[in-house]
């Protein structure tokens, strides 16, 4: 039995042990959808690197749908529960009877034929389930019909409601489960995919490092052979001395051309492909990690296995009556061992559904008149059908067409290339854009558009968002902080910032970017989980030293000033040490002048 029929007969299984009121339609054709999606799924052996997007793709729709249909029914059941009626609820039996119908119909097509005498016993066992179910609910129809005043059928709804609400979510649970299953056969097919993933990006960086080596190596021996050339016209004993200055001015412009070629040499292609080489690389051990837990859980069972197949060879010879308690509870030991295994496994499974489905804060989705979309790393709009299980793109006419992002991608300093059929270089920076060639050393477009990818066509339906631009924070007045932080606070935010903000805000200060504060948001968070325990107590030891440094700076120069200050004040004296001697002369000046005043008075007429 293959995994779509053995997943269906336990799903139906399930479905028919508790009788209950269906809400929010019948979801098993979408489950089945995704279980059979995942066993139909090959791995290709030209393009490995598409597995593993395929199996992303496909948790993440599912993902997506188990929250958004139980969001619909929680909804759907709360407001059924509010105003209830006796023809209400037998339209709800009813409509659950119909339903049921369906859903057996939906599981014989997906079933049938069987194919040996166990799916024969399943398929017979699942018809005489089905016929126990139908007769409950025909019961509860009748019952429903009986039902006289308001308090029995409000409470009647809200039982069965919120059975129902439970069973639902426990069919997306036992899914969930089954993929984990799944997932887990297909451990070795996963791991091949991503790393021919890590190793052609890994290749590419390795390839455009040795190019741009390469290519600095050139530029400096170029720079050497000039300052050579310079050099040797200097040591002229006889020369022309227009003809050096001219030589000599045409050898240093190409001397600082070459040099400032060398300082403005931009890695920025070399740079994004670092960090996607490290992220794929940190994706890799993450899924090996998780694939090593699967192969010790294997090991553990198959040692339990063997343990227990020898506990029944030696149980059936004969057991002496003083050991058959311990045999008993080493009978108990091996189911509950075994039982306690498979809930580990089924955890492993989890953080393997876990692995492919987090992501990451670039998925914001926004809606118009076409439909729910998000915008992609290139700026355009992606809108997603099914649960996201289909992306489309719009073309310049308008027209949606489906994207195929799953294709091999390389670098160059050109920009992004895939190759196509014949091993040429096609560059485009997304599924949906021009396609170009080098010919010549000119980019030379290969593919027909509308004209937009080299001037601004007002008729072009391909929307391009630019996610820079978009607010994300309200108008704000500024607001005077001066005076509001108290000692504790200040040390508190040094503490918590002072090891990150001066590198993240060089960076923020050096690329300018439009969105500054989402930027910065960004880049504190990219510094915070990109470092480890270590490197980050470092910061923080260099940060306090730094804090301690400035501390004692300040600290020295107030005191400097201080002094300063003291030194050009007017020194206070004690009575008996201070100096009185000006005091004295001007009081001598004083009584002599006066001496003089009173002479004229006196002796005025006899010196005329």
């Amino acid at each position: 039995m293959n995994y779509f029929k053995d997943y269906t007969q336990k799903m139906r299984k399930q479905a028919l042990q508790v009788v209950n009121i269906i809400l929010c339609g019948n979801i098993s054709p979408e489950l089945n959808h995704y279980i059979q999606l995942l066993d139909n799924l090959k791995i290709n052996h030209e393009s490995y690197q598409e597995y593993y997007g395929e199996v992303k793709r496909i948790i993440n729709s599912f993902i997506i749908h188990w929250t958004e249909v139980m969001n619909r029914a929680v909804k759907e059941a709360d407001k059924a529960s509010q105003v209830v009626t006796k023809e209400d609820l037998i339209y709800s039996v009813e409509k659950t009877i119909e339903l049921q119908k369906i859903k057996q119909t939906i599981f014989e097509e997906a079933f049938l034929p069987v194919a040996s005498p166990e799916e024969k016993a399943a398929y017979d066992e699942i018809l005489e389930e089905y016929d126990k179910y139908l007769l409950q609910l025909e019961e509860i129809k009748v019952a429903v019909s009986k039902m006289r005043d308001l308090e029995t059928m409000e409470r009647f709804a809200k039982d069965h409601f919120a059975i129902s609400l439970r069973k639902k979510n426990q069919c997306f649970v036992f899914t969930h489960t089954y993929i984990a299953m799944i997932l887990e056969n297909n451990v070795v097919n996963i791991r091949v995919s991503l790393e021919e993933i890590e190793h052609r990006v890994r290749n590419n960086l390795r390839s455009m490092k040795q190019e741009r080596d390469a290519e600095l190596t050139g530029l400096l021996n170029e720079l050497y052979n000039k300052n050579k050339e310079h050099l040797a016209m200097s040591r002229k004993p006889r020369r022309n001395s227009a003809e050096i200055a001219e030589v000599r001015s045409m050898v240093q412009d190409c001397m600082e051309k070459l040099k400032k070629k060398i300082e403005d040499h931009k890695e920025v292609i070399l740079t994004r492909l670092e960090e996607e080489a490290n992220y794929w690389k940190a994706k890799l051990e993450e899924f090996n990690h998780i694939a090593n837990t699967f192969d010790v859980l294997k090991d553990v069972k198959k040692n339990i296995l063997e343990q227990q197949q020898m506990y029944l060879d030696l149980r059936d010879e004969r057991i002496p009556l003083s050991k058959r308690k311990c045999w008993e509870h080493m009978e108990k030991s091996f189911v509950t061992k075994l039982e306690r295994l498979e809930e580990r496994r089924k955890e492993a499974g989890r953080a393997l559904i876990s692995f492919f489905s987090v992501r990451g804060p670039d998925r914001i989705f926004y809606n118009d008149s076409i439909g729910r979309y998000y915008v992609d790393e290139h700026g355009h709009r992606v809108y997603s059908y099914d649960y996201g299980l289909n992306m489309y793109h719009v073309n310049c006419e308008g027209e949606l067409y489906k994207t195929h992002d799953t294709e091999a991608y390389f670098y160059d300093r050109n920009g992004r290339y895939i190759l196509d059929n014949n091993g040429e270089k096609v560059y485009k920076i997304a599924p949906c854009t021009s396609s170009y060639r080098l010919i010549d050393d000119v980019m030379t477009k290969c593919t027909l558009d509308c004209g937009h990818s080299e001037l601004s066509n007002k008729n072009c339906k391909m929307d391009i968002r630019d996610r820079d631009n978009d607010p994300y924070l309200p108008e704000a007045n500024p607001v005077d902080m001066k005076g509001l932080l108290n000692s504790e606070t200040a040390l508190y935010l040094w503490e918590s910032f002072g090891h990150v903000l001066p590198e993240v805000l060089n960076q923020v200060a050096s690329d300018q970017p439009k969105n500054p504060i989402h930027y910065l948001a960004h880049k504190i968070l990219a510094y915070k989980y990109g470092k480890t325990a270590k490197e980050m107590q470092q910061k923080k030891e260099e940060a306090a030293k730094y804090r301690d440094a400035i501390y004692k700076d300040r600290k020295e120069k107030a005191i400097a000033a201080s002094k300063a200050w003291k030194a050009k004040q007017v020194k206070r004296r004690k009575p008996e040490e201070s100096d009185d001697s000006d005091g004295r002369a001007y009081e001598a000046f004083v009584a002599r002048q006066e001496f003089i005043i009173s002479l004229e008075t006196i002796y005025g007429d006899f010196m005329f």
